[in-house]
């Protein structure tokens, strides 16, 4: 049999159907040059797993830089010997996708490992692939898989991935990971961070200011390759199948659409969006263009198409409004990634993109400051959901600037704000409905789950504040219609695995503005890397700051845990118990002081932390452990500590979801769980 591919040279992508035996494999090319001349340097990875089909990637990079193409050969094989030979395919890698090479390898066996290898004359990737296949359809084991996300090369080593590939290597077979989920900031845009390791510069030179970011291809490609140069990051990418989302870094801080926001009230950035995509479907194995269909919904995913593409400013509607702006559209129409999977009847993972088809945030930059003074931040609940409201006639809220004066509020818009956009939403709601299997996994970048602050428990004339409107929170419209479809349509076993907030926090997902009854559960995994949310907090609120007495303790707090953690504590248990304990110097003096409809969502939160989490899907309940590695600093697996919780199966209106903290290993937390 002779393999079928086609060949799109921007992208570097082939399709490939395996063969049905070693003989009938077709012959590998004759490469030109002398040994040694092309090396393998991000080493291998793959991708987007189904029962016949995976994406495997590399980069062949020429010793010579006048060379514009790379001839090679994929192998993939059933053992490590290659001598049960499934695939073996000629590829080409090019200048025009920076020298990678994404491969959908067709016609494979469901459950079945690969082993898989790039050669280009003498030289071979290295570390060996491996690779697995998802069951199927009508498989009812159980699945496991990692979540993980944010990992900011200067500000940490990669401890995590090593941890996760000793686990799964220790582990028997049946206990092996089927795949890792990755929830977005694979790369950071800005650079000079610098606290662990630095990236070198930025081949433009990078946007102005103290922290330069990327702004051209070339940038983009550059943030990925050394990112990809850690050994523990190709270790894991050539051990797992990843499936992948983006959040906003692999573009630009808080964005929407093709909006930066680095400077008051943002600026359009279009072209920067444009070469972001292309970076990011050159670097990260997805099979996008062509992906079967999830339960009889429709693949809306894309592969990345060139396009025409110039700044321009462009209003705040959700993309695909009635009159886009030209270039925000090509922007953003270049690639799609939103798509859905199946791992027998245990699994459906449902991927959404929450940054590239939202609207605006709901509070203006330039009122969100003179309100908190943080843009994005701090802000009034009354004010969040007026703005996100779209209600033409609705009573604006009460609202005091930072100076004492009255806020002097602009009108709401005309139509409620959007996460996801219309199309998208459609979709995603769609596709929970259709889902038969037992649990319905969201791979949601950014929380569902508010971080509140009450201060309405210490001040009658306060009210309570959302720690961030870039996430979820800032469009609480559109949450709660996801809510309410979930509820009204009996759709069970629904749960949101999300990022973005460099902490470990599990909870509901719970209906009217959080003061109603459960429809799904969440969990969020903290940074690989990134620095986690308490030690920002410790180190950027300084201390003449109102806010600095409750997210930071500056005096010794007694406690049984290794330290003792402000944030948990505001956002368990109350602004007021922050308030007791840090004058009081105890924590039993703090849970004293309780208020028990604080953040009620909320089962468990650790603010301080660097990991991720490991899943195990059954019949029964959703298991989950969270990892929390001792040290990001230096290179070092040692693990701190291992939480570990479940959720037990429910069917919506008939059960509710629940979140159960289970076993502790290793030191306490500070007023973290129930």
């Amino acid at each position: 049999m002779t393999a079928t591919r086609r060949h799109v040279v921007t992208a570097g992508l082939y399709f490939v159907g395996a063969a049905t035996a070693a003989g009938q494999a077709i012959a590998a090319p004759q490469t030109r040059g002398p040994a040694g001349a092309v090396t393998f340097p991000q080493g291998v990875a793959s991708g987007d797993p189904t029962p016949d089909s995976v994406v495997l990637w590399t980069r062949m990079e020429p010793v010579d830089p006048a060379v514009e193409a790379v001839p090679g050969v994929l192998e993939v094989a059933r053992d490590e010997s290659f001598s049960d030979l499934v695939v073996r395919a000629d590829i080409t890698a090019t200048r025009a996708s920076d020298f990678t090479v994404r491969v959908v390898v067709g016609d494979l066996e469901p459950d079945q490992r690969y082993v898989y290898r790039f050669r280009a004359g003498e030289a071979v990737s290295q570390p060996l692939g491996r690779t697995r296949t998802a069951p199927d359809h009508g498989s009812g084991r159980p699945v496991r898989f990692a979540a993980a996300s944010c990992q900011n090369f200067e500000q940490g080593f990669y401890n995590s991935w090593s941890r996760l590939v000793q686990d799964d290597e220790a582990a028997a077979p049946a206990e092996q990971l089927d795949f890792v989920l990755h929830l977005g900031d694979f790369i950071y845009e800005a650079v000079g961070y610098g606290e662990v390791r630095r990236v070198p510069a930025l081949p433009s030179g990078g946007g102005p200011g103290p922290n330069p970011y990327a702004v051209t291809l070339e940038d983009y490609r550059h943030l990925y390759k050394v990112y990809l140069s850690d050994p523990d990051l190709i270790a894991a990418r050539a051990r797992f199948p990843f499936v992948c989302t983006w959040d906003d870094h692999e573009f630009s801080n808080d964005c929407w659409q093709s909006e930066a926001t680095y400077v008051p009230g943002g600026e359009a950035a279009q072209t920067r969006r444009y070469a972001a995509n292309q970076a990011w479907f050159e670097f990260i194995p997805a099979a996008l263009s062509g992906a079967p269909d999830s339960n009889g919904v429709a693949n809306p995913a894309s592969d990345f198409e060139p396009a025409r593409v110039s700044d321009a400013p462009f209003d705040t509607a959700p993309y695909g409004s009635a009159q886009p702006e030209p270039n925000n559209a090509a922007a953003i129409g270049s690639l799609c990634i939103y798509r859905a999977f199946r791992w027998g009847r245990m699994v459906d993972l449902i991927v959404t993109d929450t940054r590239s088809r939202r609207s605006a945030h709901a509070v203006p930059d330039a009122l969100a400051v003179d309100v908190s003074g943080v843009a994005r931040g701090f802000l009034p609940v009354s004010l969040v959901t007026y703005l996100d409201g779209g209600v033409a006639d609705a009573t604006p809220p009460t609202i005091r600037l930072r100076s004492g004066d009255p806020a002097t509020l602009p009108p709401p818009p005309s139509r409620p704000g959007t996460m996801l956009g219309s199309e998208q939403k459609t979709w995603f709601l769609s596709s929970l409905e259709a889902s038969r299997a037992n649990w319905r996994i969201w791979a949601n970048s950014l929380p569902l789950s508010p971080m509140r602050f009450d201060l309405n428990a210490v001040g009658a004339a306060a009210e309570p504040i959302v720690l961030t409107i870039d996430s979820w929170d800032g469009y609480p419209g559109e949450r709660e219609a996801v809510f309410d479809h979930i509820a009204d349509n009996a759709i069970g076993n629904v749960v949101s695995i999300t990022g973005d907030h460099h902490m470990h926090f599990a909870g509901l997902g719970l209906r009217r503005n959080y003061g109603g009854e459960p429809a799904c559960v969440e969990f969020a995994v903290a940074g690989i890397s990134s620095q986690p949310f308490q030690t920002t907090l410790d180190k950027v609120v300084p201390a003449d700051n109102p806010l600095r007495a409750i997210v930071a303790f500056d005096k010794p707090v007694a406690t049984a845990a290794s330290r003792a953690d402000a944030f948990n504590m505001t956002m368990r248990h109350g602004v007021r118990a922050t308030l007791v304990a840090g004058g009081a110097g105890t924590e039993a003096a703090g849970l004293a002081a309780r208020n028990p409809d604080q953040n009620p969502h909320l089962r468990f939160l650790d603010s301080r932390a660097n990991g991720y989490a490991v899943f195990v899907a059954t019949p029964d309940r959703l298991e989950v452990e969270y990892v929390t590695l001792a040290t990001v600093a230096s290179r070092s697996s040692e693990v701190e500590r291992r939480v570990r919780l479940h959720t037990p199966s429910w069917s919506s209106g008939r059960v509710l979801p629940t979140v159960e903290v289970g076993a502790v290993t290793g030191p306490a937390l500070f007023a973290s769980g129930n």
